[in-house]
C-alpha cells in the first residue's frame, strides 16, 4: 500500500521578494494546470509566500472540492494557500506518478473528507499524507508516472503554443497599426466587424445536455477555450455558433477572450459575435490587445460589478483599415488552431483521466519501460 507521504513531501522553502506570486485563482479547476495569465506581481507577503521549483505538485489546500492541483513547469513562488508538494524520487516518472496519485478520484473524495474549518475549510498536509489512493502494483508506477507526465507535457506545450499565438497575433496586429500613424480610429466599429449573435434566451430555456460556458471558462491569455462544458443552470443565456467570439460584458477589464470550441449557450454576461471574414483575425487580435480591454473597461458602469452596454462595446472603433485587416488575414490559421485546440486538449485529457483511474493496459507498461530503459541507457 502506497501511501501519498510516501511519494511527496511537503516543502516549505521562504519565496523570494521579487518571485511573481501565483494564486489559488491560478490553478484551472479539473484541468491539472496553472492559468499563465501575462505578468503576475511580486507577492505581497513574502514572508507567507512559498517557493517552488519545476516538477514540484501544486495542491489547493483551501477548499480542496475545487480540484486544484497542478505540476509546475517552471520556478516560482505561490501563496500560502497552494501546498508545495516534491516528490521523494527524481526523474519526471516520479512526478507523474504523484500528479495521478493526487488527481485519482479515490485521492480527491478523501481530501473533502478530511476538510476541517467552515468559513475556509482546508485540507492538511498531514491528513492527506495519510490517504493511500488504488494505484497499480510497484513494478508499474515508473510506466505509468511516465505516461502521465508525458500527457501533461503535451498539454502544457498545447496551452504554451495558445499563448505564443496571441502573442504573435497582438504583435502583428501594434505593426500593422504603426505603419498608419495618426489613424488610430480609421476603421469600421465592432458591430461592424462582428455581428451580435442572437437575443437572449428565457431562464431555465436550455435542457440540461447543451453546452454551457461561463466568464470563468474564458482563457486570460489566449483564444483558445480549453474549459470542458457545463450544464446551463438557472441563469439568463444567450446562444453561440461553433468559430464565435465570446467576449465578457462584466468586468470587461479582464482581458478575457475566446473563440467557441462547439456550439451551445454562453451566461448572458458574455457578448457572442459572428466575425466577419475580413475582419476576423483583425478583430481577434484588437480584443487580445490590453489597450482594448482598458477601452471597454472605461465604458463600463458600476463599482461592484462593472459592466459595459452591449451598444457601448459594439460601438468601439478598430484602429485598423481594410488593407490592413485583409493583410493580418494571413494569420488565420492561428485564429483557426485556437478553434480546434480544445479538441486535442480533451481528447489528452480524456486518456490522461483514464490512466489515472485505471492504470495502463499490461503492453503499454512493458514498451514504456522497454523506451526509459533505452533512454537512460549510456
Amino acid at each position: 500500500m502506497t501511501r501519498l507521504g510516501d511519494l511527496l513531501e511537503l516543502v516549505q522553502e521562504p519565496a523570494p521578494d521579487d518571485d511573481p506570486l501565483v494564486g489559488l485563482q491560478d490553478l484551472v479547476p479539473g484541468q491539472l494546470r496553472v492559468e499563465q495569465v501575462g505578468d503576475r506581481e511580486p507577492a505581497s507577503d513574502p514572508a507567507r509566500a512559498r517557493r517552488f521549483r519545476r516538477g514540484d505538485l501544486l495542491f489547493g489546500a483551501l477548499r480542496p472540492e475545487q480540484d486544484k492541483l497542478a505540476l509546475a513547469d517552471v520556478d516560482g513562488a505561490c501563496s500560502p494557500e497552494i501546498l508545495v508538494l516534491r516528490p521523494r524520487a527524481p526523474g519526471s516518472g516520479a512526478a507523474g506518478l504523484a500528479l495521478a496519485a493526487l488527481a485519482h478520484p479515490f485521492t480527491r473524495a478523501r481530501a473533502r473528507q478530511l476538510t476541517r474549518g467552515t468559513r475556509m475549510p482546508r485540507v492538511r498536509w498531514r491528513d492527506l499524507a495519510r490517504v493511500a489512493p488504488p494505484l497499480p502494483p510497484p513494478a508499474d508506477h515508473q510506466a505509468l508516472g511516465e505516461v502521465v507526465a508525458l500527457l501533461t507535457a503535451r498539454l502544457d506545450v498545447l496551452h504554451a503554443r495558445d499563448r505564443a499565438d496571441a502573442d504573435l497575433l497582438r504583435a502583428a496586429l501594434t505593426a500593422e497599426r504603426s505603419t498608419a500613424p495618426g489613424r488610430v480610429a480609421c476603421g469600421p466599429r465592432l458591430g461592424d466587424g462582428a455581428t451580435r449573435r442572437g437575443e437572449g434566451l428565457p431562464r431555465g430555456s436550455s435542457p440540461d445536455d447543451v453546452p454551457t460556458l461561463g466568464l470563468a471558462d474564458l482563457p486570460g491569455n489566449g483564444l483558445a477555450i480549453h474549459a470542458p462544458p457545463h450544464s446551463p443552470g438557472s441563469g439568463s443565456l444567450v446562444p453561440f455558433a461553433r468559430g464565435d467570439l465570446l467576449l465578457p460584458l462584466l468586468r470587461p477589464g479582464s482581458g478575457k477572450v475566446g473563440i467557441a470550441p462547439f456550439d451551445g449557450v454562453a451566461s448572458a454576461e458574455i457578448l457572442a459575435l459572428e466575425l466577419d471574414p475580413l475582419w476576423r483575425v483583425a478583430v481577434a487580435a484588437w480584443l487580445l490587445l490590453p489597450s482594448t480591454a482598458a477601452a471597454l473597461a472605461f465604458r463600463a458602469t458600476g463599482t461592484r460589478m462593472p459592466r459595459v452596454p452591449r451598444e457601448a462595446a459594439l460601438d468601439l472603433r478598430l484602429p485598423l483599415c481594410e488593407d490592413g485587416a485583409r493583410r493580418l488575414s494571413a494569420l488565420a490559421p492561428l485564429v483557426d488552431r485556437a478553434l480546434h485546440a480544445p479538441d486535442h486538449a480533451r481528447a489528452l485529457h480524456a486518456l490522461r483521466d483514464t490512466v489515472i483511474c485505471h492504470g495502463l493496459p499490461p503492453r503499454w507498461s512493458e514498451r514504456v519501460s522497454r523506451a526509459v530503459s533505452v533512454q537512460e541507457a549510456p
